[in-house]
């Protein structure tokens, strides 16, 4: 007799965020993107819940949000309890980096005359083309308001209470 073990991953990933958060149990979960429907994204996975509405992994975002009525609520746990746009510091940090891998490497007067490319960078990732302008449009959601009340925007920091 031969045996056949299957493990849905996909479904385990959706289900430990359902552990982690009760309040969604029985609801469609849907991990991937920033939760910004009209970016480019993909989802990571779905639970069996968010699959009953045809969303699956690796559909673009765009389509699991038309597909799915339940927009659920604001995910602040993890990292997004530390800081309200973690993707957007993650490229501020690649670019600090990689400033000061340079930086090490060349001495003090190149550092100095390349210090603007990082500081720019981390100016247009939360001001002017990244976080803030996102922002607006999450004010709008139901329990952002609160959330960005108690979460750091951009530098990941302690949550207030």
């Amino acid at each position: 007799m031969e045996w056949v073990f299957h493990v849905d991953m996909d479904e385990f990933i959706a289900a430990v965020e359902v552990l982690r958060r009760p309040e969604l149990r029985g609801k469609p979960v849907v991990v991937g993107g920033d939760g910004d429907p009209t970016k480019r994204g993909v989802v990571s996975t779905a639970n069996y819940e968010a699959r009953a509405f045809g969303i699956g992994s690796a559909m673009p975002l765009r389509t699991a949000f038309k597909r799915n009525p339940d927009r659920g609520p604001v995910l602040d746990t993890g990292l997004w309890a530390w800081t309200r746009h973690p993707n957007y510091f993650g490229d501020a940090a690649v670019w600090w980096g990689l400033w000061l891998a340079g930086a090490a490497s060349t001495g003090w007067l190149p550092a100095l005359l390349t210090l603007p490319a990082p500081v720019a960078m981390s100016y247009f990732l939360a001001y002017a083309t990244g976080a803030r302008p996102l922002e607006k449009t999450m004010m709008k959601r139901p329990g952002y308001p609160d959330y960005a009340a108690r979460t750091s925007m951009f530098f990941p920091l302690p949550p207030r209470r």
